[in-house]
């Protein structure tokens, strides 16, 4: 496949797109398909010429399936045709991602790409709802002929696809360290000693998309 840049027209579009639950919905008009690219929460996303070389590398037979395809180490895209509109399901989350207005002609196998101007509003930050669930759990331990109570909290958080090492940190009122929060710990419970006999609190990175819900 052949990809050619056009400039903007009003009669080729793909604007207004928004993240609604786990969908993505957008307006169109003059279209065949859509290129959706998706990167880094809160990545600006610019197709041009670069960009465009670098997918066309990467084009194949499967293309056309609505799979996405990773082109460079933190980008992916996929060509899905016109009726995944208002019914597009993203599977990463946080990310942004980006819509383009694409009109594809099977005979040539050349998909014009419209470019949007700075008006169309093609590009969203999907954020991401992880649910944390914390539990006191006190331990006994026997010490000699005495037995000492110790207040712990059990941490579960789900499993968080493509989840990166530190995106989240546990913490304590009048605690000034933030512990990060790796991948080996997500998916299971794990369990923290009480600060100050005080429970922990979990906070996400500024900026990164993951919005808490305590339980």
């Amino acid at each position: 496949m052949k990809f050619q840049l056009i400039d903007f027209d009003e009669k080729h579009y793909a604007s207004n797109i928004v993240q609604v639950d786990n969908l993505l919905k957008w307006d169109i008009l003059g279209n065949t398909h859509h290129l959706v690219i998706r990167a880094e929460y809160g990545s600006v996303i610019r197709f041009a010429e670069e960009e465009k070389n670098e997918i066309v590398k990467h084009a194949n037979e499967q293309i056309l399936s609505g799979k996405e395809i990773r082109y460079n180490d933190n980008r992916f895209f996929a060509v899905i045709p016109k009726g995944y509109v208002n019914n597009y399901q993203f599977t990463v989350s946080p990310a942004t991602y980006a819509v383009f207005c694409c009109e594809y002609d099977a005979e040539t196998d050349i998909c014009k790409l419209y470019v949007p101007n700075d008006a169309c509003l093609y590009q969203c930050n999907v954020s991401s709802n992880v649910e944390v669930h914390i539990k006191a759990e006190p331990v006994k331990k026997k010490l000699f002929s005495h037995v000492q109570e110790k207040q712990y909290y059990s941490i579960h958080i789900p499993n968080i696809p493509g989840y990166v090492d530190g995106s989240l940190h546990y913490t304590f009122d009048g605690c000034k360290y933030r512990y990060p929060i790796t991948k080996v710990m997500i998916g299971k419970p794990f369990s923290v000693p009480a600060f100050n006999a005080k429970p922990p609190k979990i906070d996400a990175a500024i900026g990164n998309g993951y919005k808490l819900l305590t339980r």
